[in-house]
């Protein structure tokens, strides 16, 4: 069949071959394109991918090709395995080093038991770069077929391309289904870049012309019959006219009556009928074929239908003269439709035997896990302690590739098998913490299960912790405590340190930071005076007590800050696995004014994410290190930290940009770009359920003149703070910048309580930034130059210039309309100075107005040179002048080459300069 459809003409796919030639065509001159072809099965697809391959080949251009499969829709990666790994096979050297090295569990077969679980993420990272090292050598084109049956790591992995090409020699060609009901390949086939074909089904005109070129002369009624019997479809038009010709159906009115079926009916009399004339050893091997799916090769499937290795090939090789088979290896079927046929007709039991039999042949080999998975999960369940061994042996595989998806649905086989009631326990741990990564909501379910099966004590309470954090992760916070305090009682005191972690664990779930009498809080106080001489593990534990009592208690910020500040130098040195505790720690210590201690500690979590490609830990480093470099006055910085946070949660974890949003939009307001903070916030969709979010949407309000809605934002903060018991007023200065917000809307006197409340609440917690913040909102609502004289002295003492920098604009002003003018101008200057040296666009502004009103000169700053490039300007700038090159940016900075380009063009031009050579003493190294 396949062959007679190749000598069929191509007729009615004109506009299809034209678009796919074209986009081959730029794919050789440098321009990335992504082409999504889709349509029923048979209608013409796969010919237009050869065709493309043929075109791709003559242009020059590197063809890698794969094809989904119904059986291995599950087998993570394996699609781009498929696509890379021959390549990677010969030339390892791609994968050996840089970011490119973090595809390798994804695209070679060499097993890595000891290998780290992976985020997607960092596969996608390294598959990304693996392709760019790949289109360096010339252009690249990526053909898939079948993309409907791709696993979803694999679709991932083709979206994350597909919006990368542009500016790369690299093209995507993929067809897919759209008659399975099934969605698939959204991300790709919705982006506006790609280019979508649906070819349709062959008019009436072209479906006559095919019936006589393969019958001849046919009456008017029996060509009609054809039309509609196949639909328009050029694959079940050929089988049906194979068919007929075999058995010397004459076209005419008498032979109507043979064209009766439908579409897959047709494939079927075509397919079975052949099978019935050739050899039974023939049959048999085209069922092994149809099980083993891609897997098949003639020494496996003769294996599988039980003939010798000389049957197997004559079998074959009767197969590819019947035209099922396709002639060359690896053994195909001439089209899937074939395969859905001979499977169709084999019972249960036989389809049973089969799939079971091939694991067991692939296990003997040593072939990849999820291969042999693949056949598992669709045997029938019997109890088989081998077959839930070599699913969890998948699911590890699984997991290290970065593919929790995958790991899920192998456990919840091995689980279903049913496993052997010893393993249940350990398994369902794996599966639950599959699902958390997985943001599966069963996960909590799962692990809470694990906890009750498991039996001995120091067992339990691993899994306790476990069951602890998936609950907080879904804000589940009482049975996490529970089940962490019976965890505490059956353990007792036999393993210290276990002790510690439930004792810290159970503090973090029920904020006991607040009850120092309960016992887990002296516990946690204890453990907090000694870790430091106590390693790493108590360490990391003392950095979670730390992240608590600042924020909850007043008079504990310098010791708990102390304590945050030796676990952050220690996080400098040493890897970090709670990334979270971390981030609560850093929090702590930019409440208690030690920002700038704790900088190190992020940079180096970012430098080590980057390493490993982690997004997750990059994105969580990058965020914290935007909200410390906005607090130390460095908005350009933080600007750019927070849009590269911000992709990375867009693309990966959008639950985490009511993060990154919240810092972005700061810095825009600082910066006097309030229009973009509100197009950055309003086109994100992200829920406005987060302090900091609010407290950013408030300032926004405010500099857009919205008072009453910033006083909103204000109160919701404050209610969500006090449900969580936090009081410190550097997490989020509401009660000072709520009593700007009063004095607004005229309301004078809850503007004095509410700003004499400020300095209670920052002398309480001993805090000189609060402090002075407090004080510049008492200055302006009583309107008086000595307060805010005393907010600036207290801020010169505290890490924050951009509210020192404010403080002394708001003096300036105060004293300028009270006609001190002269007295005005030497805070208003300091003010300009130090605002301009944070970047804080909209005091620049103020400031110069309020020196303009007191009579003074005021030069305007160059709009040109380094002060002139954005933020993800500059910080492509200074790495280009550091020497690193395009590709270094970009893999630093995840982007991609092309978007490295425009930036540093549009550097060149405002820097006045030709090239890199002038970089760096153009931005003054």
């Amino acid at each position: 069949m396949g062959r007679a459809a190749e000598r069929s003409p191509l007729l009615e796919r004109e506009r299809e071959l034209a678009a796919i030639t074209a986009a081959v065509d730029a794919t050789a001159a440098g321009h990335g394109t992504a082409v999504w072809v889709e349509g029923p099965a048979g209608i013409g697809k796969t010919r237009l991918l050869r065709m493309a391959r043929e075109h791709a080949v003559a242009a020059g251009v590197r063809v890698l090709s794969a094809r989904g499969s119904a059986l291995e829709r599950d087998f993570a990666f394996g699609v781009v395995r498929g696509l890379f790994e021959a390549v990677v096979t010969a030339q390892p050297a791609l994968i050996g080093a840089g970011p490119a090295r973090l595809a390798a569990p994804v695209v070679t077969l060499v097993e890595e038991p000891s290998a780290a679980a992976a985020v997607t993420s960092a596969r996608l990272h390294g598959l990304y770069w693996l392709t760019v090292g790949l289109a360096d050598s010339g252009p690249l084109l990526l053909v898939v077929d079948d993309a409907h049956w791709a696993d979803e790591p694999s679709r991932e992995a083709l979206a994350y391309l597909a919006r990368r090409v542009e500016g790369l020699p690299v093209g995507i060609l993929l067809a897919s289904r759209s008659d399975l009901g099934t969605p698939h390949g959204e991300d790709i086939r919705e982006d506006p870049a790609t280019v979508v074909l649906r070819p349709g089904p062959l008019s009436s005109e072209a479906c006559d012309r095919l019936v006589r070129a393969a019958l001849g002369a046919a009456a008017p009624a029996f060509l009609d019959a054809c039309h509609e019997a196949a639909g328009g479809n050029p694959l079940l038009l050929e089988a049906l006219l194979a068919t007929l010709s075999e058995n010397a159906v004459a076209p005419d009115d008498a032979g109507v009556d043979a064209v009766r079926n439908r579409a897959p009916a047709i494939v079927a009399m075509l397919v079975l009928p052949r099978l019935r004339h050739l050899p039974p050893e023939a049959g048999a091997f085209a069922r092994a074929v149809a099980v083993l799916g891609s897997a098949a090769d003639v020494r496996r499937a003769g294996a599988l239908a039980g003939l010798d290795p000389s049957t197997a090939v004559d079998a074959a090789d009767a197969l590819i003269a019947a035209e099922l088979l396709t002639a060359g290896r690896p053994l195909a079927f001439s089209h899937p439709l074939v395969a859905e046929a001979i499977t169709a007709h084999m019972s249960t039991a036989e389809r049973h035997r089969g799939h079971y039999r091939a694991a067991r042949c692939l296990a003997r080999e040593n072939a990849d896990p999820e291969r042999v998975a693949a056949h598992l999960l669709v045997v029938e369940r019997l109890g088989d302690a081998w077959v839930v061994a070599r699913l969890r042996a998948a699911a590890a595989a699984a997991l290290v590739k970065g593919a929790p998806g995958a790991t899920i649905t192998y456990l919840r086989r091995a689980v279903a098998e049913p496993c052997p009631a010893s393993e249940l326990a350990e398994l369902l741990v794996a599966l639950g913490t599959a699902q958390v990564t997985a943001a599966d909501g069963n996960g909590y379910r799962t692990l809470r299960r694990a906890w009750e099966l498991t039996s001995d004590p120091r067992a339990a309470a691993r899994v306790a912790l476990a069951v602890s954090r998936a609950a907080r992760n879904g804000g589940i916070y009482r049975p996490a405590q529970d089940i962490v305090t019976a965890a505490v009682a059956a353990l007792g005191d036999t393993d210290a340190d276990l002790v510690d972690e439930l004792h810290t664990e159970l503090a973090m779930a029920s904020r006991i930071g607040t009850a120092p009498g309960t016992p887990s809080a002296a516990r946690v106080s204890e453990l907090a005076a000694t870790a430091a001489g106590r390693g790493a593990e108590a360490m990391s534990l003392a950095l979670r007590l730390a992240a608590l009592n600042p924020l909850f208690e007043p008079g504990a910020s310098a010791a708990a800050g102390a304590v945050a500040a030796r676990a952050a130098e220690l996080a400098s040195r040493v890897a970090v696995d709670d990334v979270g505790g971390f981030y609560m720690a850093c929090n702590t210590l930019v409440a208690v004014d030690r920002s700038a201690a704790v900088l190190p500690a992020v940079d180096a979590m970012i430098e080590s994410a980057r390493r490993a490609g982690s997004i997750n830990d990059l994105g969580v480093a990058t965020t914290m290190r935007a909200q410390i470099r906005y607090v130390l006055g460095r908005l350009r910085d933080a600007e750019e930290d927070a849009r590269l946070a911000d992709r990375l949660a867009a693309r990966y974890d959008p639950g985490v940009r009511r993060h990154t949003k919240a810092w972005l939009v700061c810095c825009l307001v600082e910066r006097g770009e309030a229009a973009e903070a509100e197009n950055e916030l309003a086109g994100s969709g992200v829920p406005m359920t987060l302090a900091h979010l609010l407290m950013a949407r408030a300032r926004l309000r405010l500099a857009q003149d919205r008072a009453g809605e910033a006083l909103a934002d204000l109160d919701e903060c404050a209610r969500r703070l006090r449900a969580r018991d936090i009081e410190h007023p550097n997490f989020a200065p509401w009660q000072a910048w709520s009593a700007v917000t009063l004095l607004r809307l005229g309301r004078a006197e809850e503007a004095r309580t509410r700003a004499a409340d400020a300095v209670d609440t920052a002398r309480e917690f001993g805090s000189a930034r609060a402090e002075g913040v407090a004080l510049w909102a008492t200055g302006l609502v009583e309107r008086s130059p000595g307060t805010l004289s005393e907010a600036v002295a207290a801020l010169r003492g505290a890490p924050a210039p951009v509210e020192l920098a404010r403080a002394l604009i708001d003096l300036g002003a105060m004293l300028r309309r009270a006609n001190h003018r002269s007295d005005a101008r030497k805070p208003l200057e300091e003010g300009l100075r130090i605002a301009f040296d944070c970047g804080a666009g909209a005091l620049v502004a103020a400031a110069r107005q309020e020196l303009v009103a007191t009579g003074a000169h005021v030069r305007r700053r160059a709009v040109t040179g380094p002060n002139a490039l954005t933020p993800a300007e500059r910080r492509i700038a200074d790495l280009a002048a550091g020497g690193a090159s395009n590709r270094d940016i970009a893999q630093t900075l995840f982007v991609t080459p092309k978007t490295v380009e425009n930036h540093l063009g549009n550097a060149y031009r405002k820097l006045g300069v030709a090239g890199r050579t002038e970089l760096a003493a153009a931005l003054g190294h």
